[in-house]
């Protein structure tokens, strides 16, 4: 039977795309081809440092997956690891900071919005959950006639940079490639779709949704606040949960917000519940204190 992995971002797939974007190295978990690990090497030293779920991103597996993907980061020639987990995988946090020996100090705990979907519809999710606000800027995108479809064409992803580009600069955030978006589109297959919200052919909101067996999560979203005149970006984001509950899953996870005040109200107004995730960082104590050593004797920073 093949190990699969649990989150999209532990697909060998999306490995392979986040390390040629990038610039790191990955491969594929041994005797289980369909999970990937994603780390960067050292010139000199060949020291490894694994990134499990980066940016905001969550690693995860079956218990098996796990325990393979942990005793291979922890070779003799890994430095470090760092390893993200989502809100309902507490109890692997636990048995991997168990197995690494972590205090409480290695271990960081910020925070997702999640809208849980199980037993509701679209229509009782809008009308039990969300503020009136948002039901009816939901209707009035309906109404107005706003599509939601998936970019597929080069001509949509790059309509999508043009506005992603703009709106990142104003917030003072250093923008995705613009390669990374079109991959992961194109290549992720049923994993993951840039959606956009279109007014006739212009594109006036989009949204990177991953999916899989548990959640879809809502990693990245725009809109052209200059021509978005009919609440698009609500419209798409009620075109996706619908979706979501067609295809059984349990939450739509609507990430964290990075301290950005719009995010916050936007998921405030849809009625997403605030949740802890976890970042795990571990150091090698053999390799820490031999380069720690090695600086102090040569005054040396790089390994």
């Amino acid at each position: 039977m093949m190990l699969q992995p649990q989150t999209a971002f532990a697909r060998s797939d999306f490995s392979r795309i986040w390390a040629e974007t990038f610039g790191l190295k990955w491969e594929p978990l041994p005797s289980a081809t369909e999970v990937g690990l994603v780390f960067s090497e050292s010139r000199r030293l060949g020291l490894r440092r694994y990134h499990l779920g980066p940016r905001g991103l969550y690693w995860g597996g079956t218990a098996e997956v796990v325990d393979r993907a942990l005793a291979r980061c922890l070779s003799s020639r890994t430095l470090s690891l760092t390893w993200s987990f989502r809100y309902d995988d507490r109890q692997q946090l636990e048995h991997v900071r168990s197995k690494l020996r972590l205090n409480a100090d290695g271990v960081v705990q910020s925070y997702s919005h999640v809208l849980p979907l199980e037993n509701l519809s679209l229509d009782q999710l809008l009308e039990q959950r969300v503020k009136a606000t948002t039901r009816r800027w939901v209707r009035r995108a309906e109404r107005s006639g706003i599509a939601v479809r998936a970019l597929r064409t080069s001509a949509e992803f790059a309509a999508h940079d043009a506005i992603y580009r703009p709106w990142a600069r104003e917030r003072d955030i250093d923008p995705y490639p613009a390669a990374l978006f079109e991959r992961l589109g194109r290549e992720l297959g049923s994993s993951a779709t840039l959606w956009g919200a279109f007014g006739g052919e212009r594109l006036l909101a989009a949204a990177l949704i991953f999916r899989d067996a548990r959640e879809w999560f809502y990693w990245h979203g725009v809109r052209d606040p200059m021509r978005d005149r009919d609440h698009a970006m609500d419209g798409l984001f009620a075109h996706a949960v619908g979706q979501a509950i067609a295809a059984g899953a349990r939450y739509f996870n609507m990430g964290a917000s990075k301290g950005i005040d719009s995010l916050e109200e936007f998921k405030e107004r849809w009625g997403a519940e605030r949740v802890p995730v976890w970042s795990l960082h571990w150091l090698s104590p053999l390799w820490g204190r031999a380069l720690g050593l090695k600086r102090l004797v040569l005054g040396e920073s790089g390994t």
